[in-house]
Parts: structure tokens; sequence; C-alpha cells
């Protein structure tokens, strides 16, 4: 197993996690009472944003520090 595959997995295991404690604390900074339709922007945002962070690091995972090839 390659280097950058094994730093990509620790930076899932390690950083998804942290990523669902920081948006449950930014969630817990809502008041309770809220209906959920008003709480249902937050969760659409915090359900969404996560995912655009994962295909750059797939990419550099995936690079391949003595080829010619370069993944789009």
């Amino acid at each position: 197993m390659r280097c950058r595959t094994i730093i990509l997995v620790l930076i899932i295991l390690i950083g998804l996690p942290l990523y669902i404690w920081a948006a449950l604390t930014a969630l817990s900074l809502i008041p309770g009472g809220w209906p959920i339709m008003a709480k249902a922007p937050f969760y659409l945002v915090a359900g969404i944003l996560w995912a655009f962070f994962l295909p750059p690091l797939f990419r550099w995972s995936a690079k391949d520090p003595g080829s010619q090839f370069d993944p789009k």
C-alpha cells in the first residue's frame, strides 16, 4: 500500500468524525425549539459540504510521483 493511500485513509478515518463532531457542535448552538424546517438548511449544507473535500484528496492520492499520467 502506498504512503498516500495510508494518509488518505487516516484523513478519512480521523477527519470525517471530527467534521461530524463540529457539525453537531454547531447544531447545538441553534435553539432547540426551532421547527425542523428551520433547521433543514443547516442539515442540507452540513450533509453535502464534506463531499466537496473528498475528490481533491482522492485525486492527490491517485497521483504517482514517478508517472507521466495526471488523473483528472
